[in-house]
């Protein structure tokens, strides 16, 4: 999932390119501060719930299930982001230097 935040809003787009809703409020707020302290970013991430053993799952039904099966099913489960990389910050595009590396790494 693609997160671009700034301090007015923040956007949420899928891998097949669909803009959603904040997975929750709290990254949603996580973000706006972010936002206010850094400035507008990107980030590319994963978005992932967690299970009662930490079992990583694409919904949150599925992390749902899995506690029942551990005979936990009072924990709710709670969306969970992994940022692999930062695309834009501080103005500049983080992506065209690896691009450049990319390139060359292959001649």
């Amino acid at each position: 999932m693609i997160a671009l935040a700034t301090i007015e809003r923040r956007y949420y787009q899928s891998r097949s390119t669909n803009l959603g809703d904040a997975p929750s409020t709290e990254m949603d707020r996580a973000l706006a501060a972010a936002a206010a302290k850094f400035g507008t970013f990107i980030l590319d991430g994963e978005l992932y719930y967690p299970d009662f053993r930490g079992g990583e799952h694409r919904t949150g039904a599925q992390a749902a299930t899995a506690n029942l099966q551990y005979d936990r099913g009072g924990v709710q489960p709670q969306a969970r982001y992994a940022i692999f990389k930062a695309l834009f910050a501080g103005g500049r595009d983080l992506t065209a230097g690896r691009r450049r590396a990319n390139c060359a790494s292959r001649v």
